[in-house]
């Protein structure tokens, strides 16, 4: 199944956007609405970046701060950053319906790709062997159980 989001490359942009806005990695977290170690895993590619975070990023940042294109596919390029000054504006989607509908599209399309990943993870871990049966000729027969855990 095809990932419509490069997450890893959304996350290298997110790093981009961090550095140039000269901001401490508390400060970005804090205006972002997230922990500094969510910020951190994310940075350092040990926690993967999700649409909830992406929406928070796009949602903080002004239209005059950050082209919500350029995060979340690369295209174009992201505008210059009028510095660590501004406050967050956490209705930047309210403000351009435009881009409110592209958030919400763009969420529902994740979490069911989300929920599709999900469901196909577990069907291939649903079946496995209970026991085995073998039936002779003279109408007897052995069950044979495993002796491993299940997972």
């Amino acid at each position: 199944m095809a990932d419509f989001l490069d997450l890893g490359a959304i996350s290298q942009r997110l790093r981009e956007l961090y550095e140039r806005s000269g901001m401490m990695a508390k400060e970005f977290a804090a205006k972002v609405g997230i922990a500094q170690s969510t910020l951190s895993g994310i940075l350092n590619a040990k926690q993967e970046i999700n649409v909830p975070i992406i929406n928070k990023v796009i949602a903080t940042h002004s239209a005059e701060e950050l082209d919500p294109y350029w995060l979340l596919f690369g295209g174009g390029e992201a505008l210059p950053l009028e510095g660590a000054s501004q406050l967050p504006r956490a209705d930047a989607a309210a403000d351009s319906p435009a881009l409110a509908l592209l958030l919400d599209r763009l969420e529902a399309q994740c979490l069911e790709i989300e929920r599709l990943k999900a469901e196909l993870a577990a069907l291939s871990h649903t079946r496995s062997i209970d026991h085995i049966a073998i039936y002779y000729s003279d109408h007897s027969f052995e069950r044979f159980r495993s002796e491993l855990p299940t997972e």
